[in-house]
Parts: C-alpha cells; sequence; structure tokens
C-alpha cells in the first residue's frame, strides 16, 4: 500500500514503494487514532500495530510534541496512548528498531509478528529476534506467546 502522494515514485527497478510506504501507513493511521482523540474515546480497542509501530518509534519526540498541542485529544500524551497498544515485530528485526519500539513500550506490549508470506520463514525470524540480544528469556516468552494470551484469552 501506499498513499496516493507516493503510489508513483519509482526508487529503483523492483524496488516499490511500499518498502518504505508500509510502516509509514502505520504512523499515519496510529496519528489518526491518536491525534482525533479516538484512543482516549473508545479505551478498550486493543490495536495490534504492524512494522513495530512503523516510524512512530523513531519519530516518537516529534509525535509526542505535537500531541501537545492537542491536549484534548490526548490529554496524558501521544506515548501514554500508545503505549497501551500491542506492537508486532514484522519487519523490524534488528536492533536499531527494536531499541526505539522499546523506548515507547514495554515488552508486555509487544508480539511477534512475521510478515507472512513474503520474507524469511518464523522460525528464522525468531532466530534473528533472539539474535539481537536484547530480550531476556522471560521477555522472549511474553513476545513468543505470553502477550499474545492475554489478547486472546479464549485460545488458552
Amino acid at each position: 500500500t501506499a498513499a496516493n502522494c507516493c503510489r508513483n515514485l519509482d526508487y529503483a527497478p523492483g524496488i516499490r514503494p511500499g518498502t518504505i510506504e508500509y510502516g509509514t501507513d502505520t504512523t499515519r493511521a496510529m496519528m489518526g487514532i491518536a491525534f482525533s482523540g479516538d484512543a482516549v474515546r473508545y479505551p478498550d480497542i486493543q490495536f495490534i500495530w504492524s512494522h513495530a509501530g512503523g516510524s512512530a518509534p523513531f519519530l516518537l519526540r516529534r509525535l509526542e510534541s505535537a500531541g501537545n498541542r492537542v491536549p484534548d485529544a490526548l490529554p496524558n500524551g501521544f506515548t501514554a496512548e500508545m503505549g497501551k497498544y500491542y506492537y508486532d515485530t514484522a519487519s523490524a528485526y534488528n536492533r536499531g528498531a527494536l531499541l526505539a519500539l522499546m523506548e515507547m513500550v514495554a515488552t508486555t506490549q509487544i508480539v511477534f509478528g512475521t510478515d507472512f508470506p513474503p520474507g524469511e520463514t518464523s522460525a528464522d525470524l525468531a532466530a534473528a529476534l533472539e539474535a539481537t540480544g536484547l530480550f531476556s528469556e522471560s521477555d522472549m516468552r511474553l513476545i513468543n506467546r505470553e502477550n499474545a494470551l492475554r489478547l486472546f484469552p479464549r485460545f488458552i
């Protein structure tokens, strides 16, 4: 997917706009939920944001500052509202992306994601996640299983 403004970008042969736009679209959606006040208005909705929140963790200071300009929509700030949601690890199997995400949310809010069918196998991605060295054994249990079970208790 790509926003209308970005559909005709030709970075190079075989490099589609989705290479950057998937994560950017995720951030646009998060901003829409936050800045419209919907995050506060509908507190029981549990979103799972893909791609570790897209570019939002990298732009966190800017988004927090923007949130301060709409105090009715975000009385506790952007980070507080976004911190109650979940974030999958799809396309975020590197230390930089995961460290940025961990600045925004606790590991209790991170779930394993794969972007299946494109890309590597689930086993490859699980190994890559572990290889970052960022997570303890108990963190890995949360990410790989426990957080999802909290979200979907009927699957227990």
